[in-house]
């Protein structure tokens, strides 16, 4: 059994986002209604409550695992109660947005509620390697899961392109 956690940065980059943008936006709102001018102290207490909610959100992502086990995998429906999906009674899988963030929508047999699995944790070729391991290849999980890009050196970089000269010269007789 393995944990995986969700990855910090995408939920921060979308949370931030719209919390400091919101409560500036309440802010502007109530200074043109109030007919004064925002101030400094406003502007501080926006972000200051975006922090808060980063920092919430950061106590989130730690406690919050989804586990592989050799039965299926423990994620969460769309109301948030955990559960194990079983292997077997996954009958239908397709890619979703949930909260504007990636995620497969796991249909199984006997639910009428989704369960969710984020496209967005913090070692997705290791959950993909899990997923693999217990459930094979031909399990539908397994094939809707994105194949991870391998860790290459960026292409016409001067190390690549100098490497690549020296072997085509090596090469030739």
């Amino acid at each position: 059994m393995k944990n995986f956690r969700y990855d910090f940065f995408p939920i921060w980059r979308l949370q931030s986002t719209i919390c400091t943008a919101s409560v500036f936006l309440v802010w502007f709102a109530l200074s043109l209604i109030v007919d004064r001018p925002m101030t400094k102290p406003h502007l501080l207490l926006s972000l200051a409550i975006s922090a808060f909610c980063a920092v919430i959100l950061g106590i989130v992502t730690a406690a919050v695992r989804f586990q592989v086990q050799a039965e299926g995998i423990r994620t969460f429906n769309t109301f948030g109660r955990w559960q194990i999906v079983p292997w077997e009674g996954v009958s239908k899988v397709r890619p979703a947005k949930y909260y504007f963030l990636p995620h497969l929508r796991l249909t199984v047999d006997g639910h009428k509620v989704p369960f969710w699995i984020p496209l967005f944790l913090n070692d997705m070729r290791a959950f993909r390697a899990a997923v693999i391991g217990h459930a094979g290849d031909a399990h539908p999980i397994s094939r809707a899961l994105p194949v991870p890009p391998a860790a290459t050196e960026r292409r016409g970089s001067v190390r690549n392109s100098e490497a690549g000269r020296k072997s085509k010269s090596k090469a030739r007789p």
